[in-house]
């Protein structure tokens, strides 16, 4: 019979053994930051009308940048994929009532728009252009329909202004888009909205803000300021009409909206910066923008 000291020690050693190797296993099944690039994920998924296919978009990361959708049709008779769009990104899908188009935003050469393309893969045909525009006016409703017959195809798709031609600047803004509201502001004080820049924390970026100025502002009042921080972190904010700063500004606050990086509209580069550095150098620009809106206007205004 072995020392008592002798089996505990041999249980001990045992017992560590035993942990490696567990330690190990698991070291092993654990996810780095490398797999990011492997990782799928299912986006939208329809059903054809007639119940005979699926067709569903897959995001994919395996390249630098943005994330990017697949676009790819099942045949539930057999259980086989085929993608469509080519090799280029595509996504958006909507089938026809008679399940023998599906319409979809997709790319012909260096060409974006509406493409249609049977289940099978044949007669893809890109039918047009579709463009976006900088209106801060909410969209709503889907940007394509087909007709009930499955012959025509709506979609929407943005065209220059009567305005467009006295429009200027980078971005592009146009100030006039419509009437619908003249009678709802009609006689009210509207605040101003100033965009200025600043150099980030670590001299890398020129980051954009907007000031919406309190009603009655004038250069000797006071008045609280409210940070209001966009979300994403890939959004952006603009000069467009926002009720809500306006109904701040009407009770005597100013509102600051920062586009720290992070945010879209200044190139790949500025949204990427934000990787691996959360809660950092983007909260560092917006406390960088209450410093130089403070340093701006509290000393001019």
């Amino acid at each position: 019979m072995p020392h008592p000291s002798k089996a505990r020690a041999f249980h001990f050693v045992a017992w560590l053994a035993s942990a490696a190797l567990l330690a190990g296993v698991a070291w092993a099944q654990v996810l780095t930051s490398a797999d990011l690039s492997r990782l799928r994920s299912i986006g939208s998924v329809a059903l054809s009308p007639d119940g005979h296919f699926i067709v569903y978009t897959i995001t994919m990361r395996d390249r630098p940048g943005r994330s990017y959708g697949q676009l790819w049709v099942m045949d539930l008779s057999t259980g086989k994929s085929l993608r469509l769009g080519g090799d280029k990104p595509a996504g958006a899908p909507l089938w026809s009532n008679d399940s023998r188009w599906i319409a979809f935003r997709g790319e012909d050469g260096d060409k974006q728009g509406l493409v249609m393309v049977h289940p099978d893969g044949s007669a893809a045909t890109f039918l047009a252009t579709l463009a976006g525009s900088n209106s801060p006016l909410p969209g709503m409703g889907k940007p394509a329909a087909w007709s009930p017959d499955g012959k025509q195809i709506a979609f929407v798709s943005a065209t220059p202004g009567e305005d467009a031609a006295q429009a200027g600047g980078d971005p592009m803004v146009i100030t006039r888009y419509t009437d619908l509201n003249q009678e709802l502001f009609a006689g009210k004080a509207i605040a101003d909205v100033e965009s200025f820049t600043f150099v980030s924390n670590d001299n890398r970026f020129e980051v954009e803000a907007f000031l919406t100025k309190p009603i009655g502002m004038t250069t000797t009042s006071k008045h609280p300021l409210i940070v209001v921080i966009h979300g994403g972190p890939h959004g952006q904010n603009g000069p467009g009409f926002n009720f809500h700063n306006q109904v701040y500004a009407a009770h005597g606050y100013a509102v600051l909206n920062v586009n720290y990086r992070g945010s879209t509209g200044y190139g790949q580069g500025f949204a990427d910066a934000v990787f691996r550095d959360q809660n950092g150098d983007e909260g560092q620009d917006v406390l960088y923008a209450v410093s130089a809106a403070v340093n701006a206007w509290g000393s001019r205004e």
